[in-house]
């Protein structure tokens, strides 16, 4: 129950370009988060602003910063920042760091307020993310391709200790079909990626504020992480975490009706500390209509049951280009 949360995110983005290469843009969103059992509903509003720049054809550079607003009191920063590189034609590093919120659960991403227990009257959980990523691009012969990426961070909340962590992973993949001139199908391409995580602390716990206890706070379970307790957090965090994925993917267009499309079919094992190993499997595709003219939208939908959990997500982005 604790880690069931449905959200919902509605905004929008306005963006200007004064030169071709050089935009800047604001936007708002506001994102419900309600508890599977009803029990913790708030609401947090993003207000942002940013800019994205490309002063040369190898080197591009994007950022944004927001205030974040919860229903429940209190705000956040959050942002990112990425920068792109082309060394050559066959050679892309990139840089960024990013300031999010962690939405596994309510807890994690805006936080509750027990009534008793050893965080009454208190806030806890609010998790921010603080993530410095890096990585690197290759174009390999036989329209092959990899990529290889380090993101080290920490994950920190309202009486939730920072929590570092270090996440390596890499793919390789090969291109089997691309014709443009196709419009049904126009691309083929299929990959293996391996990726590990590793986290100081399982802070995946709800001891002190756990919905399935009245009033909130009176669990009686300890918020501080053990080899048999997690800690207070409410995200996932395993000690460590090892996923082999294999995913194949589909692109195309009908060019009468100005629409194309992307399907990506995802399956692999997953190997976590005290979880032993299971299956991984997901599945995403992606439709636009008309998203190069003057008004478009973009329709997407995903599911899969990665670190654990099992979500469905639905996308609908409109276009309007004055």
């Amino acid at each position: 129950m604790n880690s069931k949360v449905d959200f919902k995110e509605y905004g929008g983005e306005f963006t200007f370009y004064p030169k071709p290469n050089y935009g800047v843009k604001s936007g708002i969103s506001a994102t419900p988060f309600v508890s599977k059992n009803g029990l913790a509903h708030t609401t947090a509003t993003l207000y942002y602003a940013g800019f994205e720049s490309k002063p040369t054809n190898n080197l591009s550079f994007d950022c944004e910063a927001g205030i974040d607003s919860y229903s429940n009191g209190g705000v956040g920063i959050l942002g990112d920042a990425s920068l792109i590189y082309s060394l050559n034609d066959f050679i892309v590093l990139d840089l960024g760091y990013i300031r999010q919120r962690q939405e596994n659960s309510v807890l994690s991403a805006v936080g509750l307020t027990p009534e008793v227990g050893p965080f009454a009257n208190e806030l806890v959980g609010r998790v921010k993310n603080n993530q410095f990523n890096s990585g690197i691009e290759l174009k390999l012969p036989h329209k092959s391709y990899s990529s290889l990426n380090y993101n080290l961070g920490y994950r920190r909340g309202s009486n939730v200790p920072a929590n570092p962590y270090h996440e390596i992973s890499g793919e390789v993949g090969k291109i089997f079909y691309s014709d443009p001139k196709n419009s049904l199908l126009n691309l083929v391409q299929a990959g293996y990626g391996l990726f590990y995580e590793t986290n100081k602390e399982n802070r995946s716990g709800f001891g002190g504020a756990s919905l399935e206890f009245s009033p909130l706070g009176s669990d009686g379970i300890s918020p501080e992480p053990s080899p048999n307790n997690p800690g207070i957090g409410g995200y996932f965090s395993p000690e460590y975490l090892v996923s082999n994925i294999f995913n194949i993917q589909f692109q195309g267009n009908l060019a009468p009706a100005n629409l194309s499309y992307i399907f990506t079919q995802y399956l692999g094992t997953q190997s976590i500390k005290n979880e032993g190993t299971n299956i991984l499997w997901g599945s995403a595709i992606s439709i636009g209509i008309n998203e190069k003219g003057k008004k478009g939208i973009r329709i997407g939908y995903q599911a899969d049951n990665f670190n654990l959990t099992r979500h469905h997500n639905f996308i609908i982005k409109l276009i309007y280009r004055f």
